[in-house]
């Protein structure tokens, strides 16, 4: 990351998914899809949101962490406020090991992970799907795009775990803006330290089960209410085929 002081505030665990390896060979096209923490008030847009900057955003937070601090995109940017579960924000419920509380979010998300495929299939540029730090809810929604577009499971895995590196800065970051504590969602719940971290066997789990399941991740997603045709458009795009085919027709016309 840039120094704060020199480029701004602002995310400090956003990443492209770009030349993560595929299944079948290859590796995802760069500028299809971002991961992050969300934007604050405040924020000045660098790296990709200066050098590439999404035309969809996903919020994934609920309407009350939407409320603080809220960020306005730039015109030309259209935003998707879908509120994923609650128990997987950070304090969203207590007791639980991340592995369990995935499991959990998992199986009553269902319908809404299958709702973000029309959303990153027919964007016409690069989708950024976050949440408020980037890990659980934007960990499990961006875990299922990218088995669903055929990347190998242990880069999915793989890209999980790389928030790890960066809680220290998101602790700060939340201090910065104000979020009343780095242990909890709301400042009020004590939180299990576990909580806060991005180990492997979190996600694992929730990997595997995608790629068990009948007809891989591509069938799951049809079966809780993805168009086929949508999941097709999001294959096609995360591996940037659709682009090496209109650079082809513009070859072929001269």
């Amino acid at each position: 990351m840039q120094d704060e002081e020199q480029s701004g505030p602002g995310p400090v665990n956003l990443r492209d998914l770009g030349g993560l390896p595929l299944t079948d060979g290859g590796r995802t096209a760069a500028g299809v899809l971002y991961r992050g923490d969300a934007c604050y008030t405040g924020d000045v847009a660098r790296g990709l949101l200066a050098d590439r900057p999404p035309t969809t955003v996903v919020d994934l937070r609920s309407d009350a962490e939407r409320g603080h601090r809220a960020y306005t995109w730039p015109d030309g940017t259209r935003v998707h406020q879908l509120s994923l579960h609650a128990d997987a924000a950070p304090g969203g419920r207590t007791g639980l090991g991340l592995a369990e509380l995935y499991g959990r979010v998992f199986d009553v998300a269902a319908p809404l992970f299958a709702g973000l495929v029309p959303v990153v299939a027919r964007a016409t540029g690069p989708v950024l799907v976050h949440c408020t730090a980037g890990k659980d809810r934007t960990g499990l929604a961006v875990a299922v795009l990218l088995l669903a577009a055929g990347v190998e499971p242990q880069a999915v895995v793989d890209d999980y775990v790389a928030t790890d590196t960066n809680m220290p800065l998101l602790y700060r970051r939340w201090e910065a803006v104000g979020l009343r504590g780095a242990s909890s969602s709301d400042g009020d719940r004590a939180v299990p330290p576990d909580l806060f971290r991005a180990p492997a066997e979190a996600i694992t789990p929730i990997v595997e089960r995608l790629v068990a399941h009948p007809g891989g991740p591509e069938a799951w997603l049809i079966g809780h209410g993805a168009r086929e045709d949508d999941v097709r458009r999001w294959c096609s795009r995360a591996r940037g085929e659709a682009a090496a085919a209109y650079r082809d027709r513009k070859a072929q016309t001269g």
